[in-house]
Formats: structure tokens, sequence, C-alpha cells
């Protein structure tokens, strides 16, 4: 296990300060503003470190893949943004010869990275000359991030940078490319791609250069295929093995750690991988039929490590349980294991949990993992269990030793294992003791299931008690936002339904679900707290005109809410907000245009009626049903319940059924029924149902009687005077 990187910080700026102290060399006093970032100057460090040490060695370390940061592809955008800055600015390219000569190595060449210091230096004391250089490199210079797999970070950038937000957003489109490496190369061959140089490429020539690298790999690792094919009799291997070498193929061809999987079986595999023209490794499908049991054990290990490394509970849980297994009083337990290696080693390595009962601890055993890879001398037996390697595009583990229909039957059998687990066991019999004790209340029920669940999770996999306080409220917002769909009441209603479009965008984008019920929740809950008028806009008239501006109001406002509910999920789940509000404003665009074609467009109902039959009609309605409605109770239509309320004409839907319908926070009319005041206010009886019972008790209680009663004997209908 490796820390992060930023954990170094402190330690790498002291050896940097000390090293500048000791030897009397460092940069000129720095002017760019870029230089008071800790974390510039910790990545600075490495390349000046090297002078002391290695050259050579430094720079192979940084550029090869690191689990943190890719240091050398910020320093190639720095040196593109100043080059890019320079260009935009100045008309003259003194500034722009001059550093790049700076570069140059004595044989002409030029290496950015080796001659990176000289560089930074020499920028440094042009733009204390230059005030005017000084003040755009200070305005426009980013600390760009890239990740071990060259993907773009955007964690330390404000905001307010779009412009840089969405050149981001382009590069990573192609640098999480399975061959992103190769296409990247191929836009750019003489430097590392990075984001600066990307924004410079046209769609158009990305699109030719991506499709001219994939058409010439597919032709050379098709060639390789029939070279190793050759190197052993594959024609003898059986069908499981041909599927399981389909599989990782397949698995690997696809995964966007590509990259950096084909090193790492690469450093470890004997014999060595065929390697691309481009000198990158390849696996073609001949090679993992000829040396698939090493190549599995490999791609096992790798699956571990990188499971562990992103501290999967059900990994470590294993590995918990592993450890307390085979603590001790075996040949080949940890005790043993752990003497034998001090007394070979003359070392003195300790693990603290060997002399605790139970299961060791989470941190404990994250801790132990370098010392038990280093004492059992990469035996690793506690990998023995593993059937699957690899994790595909989409988070599941690839099975291996299988048939498609064993695959699925294992599958099945995940499935099972994972609904008996202790935690989904505990929190079902709690959610449905609650359900029994509150006679049917759905949400209490809902709420102790998610709740129990949690506290079992977190003391089943050694979570830190401080997170269930982030849990244990967002289940009871959850449960409450579910009871408010039971719960009568006007405004209950509105929460309900904002819970319902914020959990079904968030399903659909891709975010939270819960956590976007939540914020749709709030959207809704606070514009039910405008004006009738203002909650649905609409222009008066049901002209031909006047449904089209109203169309476009509807997909405009839906559009509007759908982006600012995708924005605050998206800085709730710390991701990028623009992204979120993008995809929320493509989802609010796309089923508000659905709903006007399902449903109709909306229109406002009271338009060419006057006051008096307004409130007449209103006024009997409630008369009758306070008397004589199911299920009985103080019904208050009224004119804002109408107004508020999305009515809707011109829709597929009534035309199919031949009769309006009242839907949640929609009533859709049929084409002759929608000026009828009559009509209107008979389906304004029906969302006054919904108040009096919940939305989610009206709906069942109606479909429930509509299985045995027809339509006009219903009580949800004959209770309605009109």
């Amino acid at each position: 296990m490796l820390s992060p990187f930023k954990n170094k910080l402190k330690t790498i700026v002291a050896a940097t300060l000390l090293l500048w102290i000791q030897s009397g060399i460092g940069l000129a006093a720095p002017v760019l503003k870029l230089h008071r970032d800790d974390l510039w100057k910790a990545m600075l460090s490495q390349v000046i470190i090297a002078k002391f040490d290695s050259p050579e060695a430094n720079r192979n370390a940084i550029t090869l893949d690191k689990p943190d940061l890719r240091v050398d592809l910020t320093l190639h955008d720095l040196i593109d943004q100043v080059e890019q800055l320079i260009d935009e600015e100045f008309s003259t390219t003194v500034y722009r010869a001059e550093l790049e000569n700076v570069l140059r190595n004595p044989d002409g060449k030029i290496d950015r990275i080796r001659n990176f210091e000289r560089w930074y230096d020499r920028l440094n004391e042009l733009a204390g000359q230059d005030l005017h250089l000084q003040k755009i490199l200070n305005e426009g210079l980013i600390l760009q991030l890239y990740g071990s797999s060259s993907i773009a970070l955007k964690d330390n950038l404000s905001f307010y940078r779009l412009a840089r937000i969405r050149n981001i957003d382009h590069y990573n489109a192609i640098a999480s490319e399975p061959e992103a490496e190769g296409i990247l190369h191929q836009l750019r061959p003489q430097f590392p791609m990075t984001v600066t140089a990307f924004r410079k490429l046209s769609h158009r020539q990305i699109r030719q250069s991506k499709e001219a690298y994939l058409d010439e790999y597919s032709s050379e690792l098709s060639r390789i295929d029939k070279i190793e094919a050759m190197k052993c009799d594959i024609g003898n291997r059986t069908r499981i093995e041909r599927l399981d070498a389909d599989r990782i193929f397949e698995t690997i061809e696809k995964t966007p750690e590509k990259a950096s999987f084909l090193r790492s079986i690469g450093r470890r595999m004997s014999p060595p991988l065929p390697l691309l023209a481009s000198g990158r490794p390849a696996l073609p499908r001949a090679y993992i039929l000829c040396n698939e049991e090493p190549l599995i054990a490999i791609l096992k290990d790798l699956t571990w490590e990188k499971l562990l490394n992103e501290e999967d509970d059900q990994i470590l849980l294993e590995l918990r349980r592993w450890m307390k297994r085979n603590r001790s009083n075996c040949q080949d337990c940890v005790r043993e294991t752990l003497v034998r290696y001090n007394e070979s080693h003359q070392t003195k390595l300790t693990l603290s949990w060997l002399n605790q009962r139970g299961l060791p601890r989470r941190a404990e055993t994250i801790e132990s993992y370098p010392i038990l890879e280093l004492i059992y001398a990469g035996r690793e037996p506690w990998q023995d269990r593993i059937n699957t390697i690899l994790t595909n595009r989409r988070g599941n583990r690839v099975m291996i030793g299988y048939t498609r229909s064993g695959a699925a039957m294992r599958k099945v059998g995940d499935v099972i294992r994972n609904a008996v687990k202790s935690e989904n066991i505990a929190g079902a019999a709690a959610g449905t003791g609650a359900l029994l004790l509150s006679q049917g209340n759905f949400a209490l029920a809902f709420m102790t299931n998610s709740v129990v669940k949690d506290l079992v999770s977190n003391r089943k996999y050694d979570h830190k008690a401080r997170e269930l306080l982030t849990k244990i409220p967002l289940d009871i917002a959850q449960g409450l936002l579910a009871q408010t769909a039971f719960q009568p009441g006007r405004f209950f209603n509105l929460l309900g339904l904002g819970a319902g479009y914020g959990f079904t965008q968030g399903l659909v984008t891709k975010q939270d679900p819960f956590k976007s019920a939540i914020v749709g929740a709030a959207v809704e809950g606070g514009i039910g707290m405008l004006p009738a008028n203002v909650q649905v806009p609409v222009l008066s008239g049901t002209a031909r005109n006047t449904l089209l501006k109203n169309a476009a109001i509807e997909v405009f406002t839906s559009t509007a809410k759908a982006s600012i509910r995708g924005g605050i999920v998206a800085v709730l789940d710390k991701k990028d907000f623009v992204k979120g509000m993008a995809s929320g404003a493509a989802y609010g665009a796309g089923t508000s245009t659905l709903r006007i074609l399902i449903l109709g467009t909306r229109y406002n109902p009271l338009s060419g009626h006057d006051g008096e039959t307004i409130d007449q009609t209103i006024h009997t309605e409630n008369e009758y049903t306070n008397t004589h409605g199911a299920p009985g109770g103080n019904y208050q239509i009224d004119r804002n319940m109408i107004r508020g309320t999305a009515f809707r004409t011109g829709g597929a839907l009534p035309g199919m059924i031949r009769a309006s319908i009242t839907l949640p926070g929609n009533v859709s009319m049929l084409g002759g029924h929608f000026d009828s005041i009559e009509i209107i206010v008979h389906e304004a009886h029906h969302l006054s149902q919904q108040e009096q019972l919940g939305l989610i008790r009206f709906y069942v209680d109606y479909l429930v009687e509509s299985m045995t009663t027809s339509y006009y004997d219903l009580s949800f209908e004959i209770s309605a005077y009109l």
C-alpha cells in the first residue's frame, strides 16, 4: 500500500529547502504566483533533488506511471501554457525562442524534463524583468494535475475556470480510452499530450487521428496474434480455456487502465509480452492461451491490489478473516512465517494484531499488508479463494473457469450470497418489524431498514464511527421523503413529487438517486411556496401559437430546474458542477419534450371563464364532496389548486384512453374537455382526493378498486358532484 502523494508534501518540501541551503543551488527569487503553491513546490523538488542523485534515474521515475500523480505531464502542461500565453500576448517571438533554447541539450534536442529547472529559473528571471509578462503569467498559469493513468484532474481548479474544465473533459474523453496512449501519441508524437496542447486540436483532427491509429493497431495486433499462435499448440485448448482467454482479452481491451495493466503484466510475465511497433506491450488472444496459468495468477494479484488500494469492504473483510484463521499454531501461519523471516533476514518486523483476539482492525489490516507481502515472498495464500479477476467498465469482476451457463449460475449464487449478508438480513428484519408495529407505515420501515443496515455494516467492515454521522441523517431524510408520498396534504404532495423527479433524474444521469431525491424535494418545496402563476408559468389562451410558446416555456423551465438539481448533487458528491448541470439540463429538456408529446402542452384552464362561474362551480363541488365524497373529509378545491397544477391538452395519452386523466402533478385533458369548467373541476376533485389520502395511497386504492369495479361505479368517481 502506497501512501498518498499529498501526505508526503511536508517531507519533500523540507528536504528541498535543506538541499538548497546546503548546496547553494536554487531558483531565482520567485516572482510567479504559482510558486506560492505548496503542492507545486513539492512536485518541483522531485526534479531539483535529482541534481544531487541521478538525473536519468529521476527522469525515468517521474515519467513512469505513479500511484498518485504524473509529475511529468504537469511539467509539460506548464511549458505548453507559457508558450500559449506568450504567443497570444506578444507579437515578437523573442521570449518563446529564448525559453525554447534553454530546454535544448548540447546536441540540440529538446528535453523538457531534464532541463526544466533551468527553464523555470529563466522564466522567473524574465517575469521579474517584464511586469507585463509577469502579469499575464500570474493571471493565466494553472497548476494542472494528472492522475497515474494520464487523466487530467480538476480538484484544484476554481469552479469559474469553465473553459479550462471543458477542455479537461474533452481531453479526458480520449485519455480514458483503452488505447489512449497510442491515440494521444498519434496526435502529438514529439511530446506527451496535455490539456493545453489538446485545446488547439479540432474535432476533425482528433477523429481522423483516432480512426487511423485504431485501424493500424487492429491490423498490427492481428499480425502479432498469428505469430504468437505458432509458438504453442492452441488447437487442443478446452472450451473453458478459450472462453477465459476471450473474457480476459475483451476485458483488458476495453478497460481504461489497459496501459498500466499491460505494463504491470509485462514486468512480471515470462515469456515477455509481445511489443507493438511503437514499443508498447500488447496482449493478443494467442499469448493468453499459451500462458494462461501464470497470466491468471498475475491478474488475480493485480485485481487484489487494485481493490485493496480502493479499500474495498469485501476484500478487506476476506483478508481480515484470513489473518484471523492463520494467526498462529501452524507451519504456514503468520506468526511462524514472521519469526522465520526475521531470523533469516536479521530484521525485527512486528504485527500488533498477532497478540489480539478476534478480527484484526481495518486500519491494522491495511498497515500490515506490505509486511504480509514481504514475509510470504509473493506467495499470497490469502488469494486462494479468488475466482474472479479484473473489473470491466461497469465495475463488475470478470469470472473465469466457467462456461457461460456456469458463469450465469455463479452470478445467481453471488446475488443470493449478497442477499443473506448479515447487514441485509438485519435491515430487512428491522424494517419488517417496523412495518408491522406501525400498522403499514412503509416510509418508517424503509428508514429503519436503512439505519439498521448502516449500523451493522459499519460494525462489520470496521468503518469509523463518524461515518455514521453522515449516513444516518441521510437515511432519516430519505425515510421522511418517502413518507411525503403517503402523507396527506398539498405541500407533502409537492415534496413527494419533487423527490420522485429527483430520484428518477439521479438514476438516468448516474448521480446518487437518493441525494437527487432530497434536492428535488427541496427545489419543488421552494417552488411550491411561490404564487400559482409562477409555479406553472403559462400564457392564457389555447391558440396554436400560444400553445407553442407554452411548450417552449415548459422546456426552458424544466431544463433549468433539472440543471439546478444536477449541479447541486454534483457539488454534494464533490464532482464536476458544470458536468452535473449539463447532464441535468439534457435530462430536463428530454423529459419535458416527452411529457409534452405524451400528456400534452400546458395551458391555463381558467382562462376564458368568468370568475363567478368558476367560483360557483368550485363551491358546488366542494359542498357535495364534503358531504358524500370518499374518503370524506375537508375537501378544499380552489383556484390556486387548479392554477398551480399542470393542466395539459393535445397529448397522445388521452386520445388513446379516450378520457381525461389525473396523474401526479399533471392533468391531461381529452381534446373536447379542455375548456369545460365542469370537467376541469372534476379532475381537480381527484387532486383534492390525493391531498386527502396522500399520493401513493390514492393511486393504490384507485387501482385496487378499479380491478373489481367498473369506471362509473368507482367510489372515487361517483363521489364527485360533476
